[in-house]
C-alpha cells in the first residue's frame, strides 16, 4: 500500500527588507508607537518586538505590515528589535530601529562641587547632581553665565562631572549646571559654589624685630611687611 500526506515545503525564508517606528521620527513623546514594515519574500504569519534585541524571549503575535507597539518603558532612547516568521517557524532576518522616548525636560537636583567642600586647592573641580533621566549633555558654567551661552559637552554623562576647570585665579566661584536630554529638553538650573585657593601665600619683603629691654619692660615685638 502507498500512504500518501500533504506537506508545506519552504523555499524561501522570509527577508525583511525595512522596519520603521513612528515614520522614522527620532523622538516619540507618546507611547503607542506606529510601526511599519516590509519584505521581499516569504509569506509572514508571526510577528515579534523585542526592546532587548533577544530572539530566544520572542513573543509571537499575528504578522501585520503595521502593528502598534505599546512602549511601557522611561523616558530615554529606545533600540527596537523586529523579527518575522511564517507558518513553519522559518524565522525572518532581524531588523531594527531606534527612536527617543520623550515626556518633558529633566529635572536636575542636588548640585554640589567637590562633595560640598568649602575651599578646593585646584581648579579642576568635580560636580555631581541628581537627573531623574536619561540625558544626552551637560553644560557648566561660571555666573553669571546663562543657558544661551553653552557648549554641550557629551563625553562625561555620569555624575560626578569631571570635565570642568575654573578660570584661572583665587576667589569665589559660583557655578551654573545644566544638563539636556535626548529630545534637547534642557532642565533647570542647578549651581554651587566653592573658594579657589590654589596659590601659596608670597614671603615677607621684609622683617623687623624689635626687642625692649630694662627699664621699659622685656618684651619682643615682630613686624612683616609685603
Amino acid at each position: 500500500s502507498v500512504i500518501s500526506d500533504d506537506i508545506t515545503l519552504v523555499e524561501n525564508s522570509i527577508i525583511l527588507t525595512a522596519f520603521t517606528i513612528q515614520a522614522g521620527a527620532s523622538v516619540a513623546t507618546i507611547t503607542n508607537w506606529a510601526t511599519s514594515n516590509t519584505y521581499s519574500q516569504g509569506v509572514p504569519n508571526e510577528m515579534c518586538f523585542r526592546e532587548d534585541g533577544v530572539y530566544a524571549s520572542c513573543v509571537w503575535i499575528p504578522y501585520s505590515a503595521t502593528p502598534t507597539y505599546n512602549y511601557a518603558g522611561t523616558d530615554g532612547p529606545v533600540t527596537l528589535s523586529f523579527w518575522a516568521r511564517d507558518a513553519l517557524n522559518n524565522p525572518s532576518n532581524m531588523l531594527q530601529a531606534s527612536i527617543v522616548y520623550d515626556t518633558g525636560a529633566p529635572t536636575l537636583s542636588a548640585v554640589n562641587i567637590n562633595s560640598s567642600a568649602t575651599y578646593s586647592a585646584s581648579n579642576a573641580l568635580s560636580i555631581a547632581y541628581t537627573v531623574d533621566e536619561p540625558i544626552k549633555d551637560v553644560c557648566v558654567l561660571e555666573s553669571p553665565g546663562v543657558v544661551g551661552s553653552c557648549t554641550w559637552d557629551n563625553t562625561d554623562l555620569t555624575s560626578p562631572y569631571t570635565n570642568y576647570t575654573s578660570g584661572s585665579g583665587d576667589g569665589a566661584k559660583t557655578l551654573n549646571v545644566w544638563v539636556r536630554d535626548h529630545a534637547n529638553n534642557i532642565s533647570n538650573l542647578g549651581s554651587d559654589g566653592i573658594t579657589i585657593d590654589d596659590n601659596a601665600p608670597t614671603n615677607p619683603s621684609s622683617v623687623t624685630l624689635t626687642t625692649l629691654v630694662a627699664p621699659y619692660g622685656n618684651s619682643t615685638t615682630m613686624r612683616l611687611a609685603w
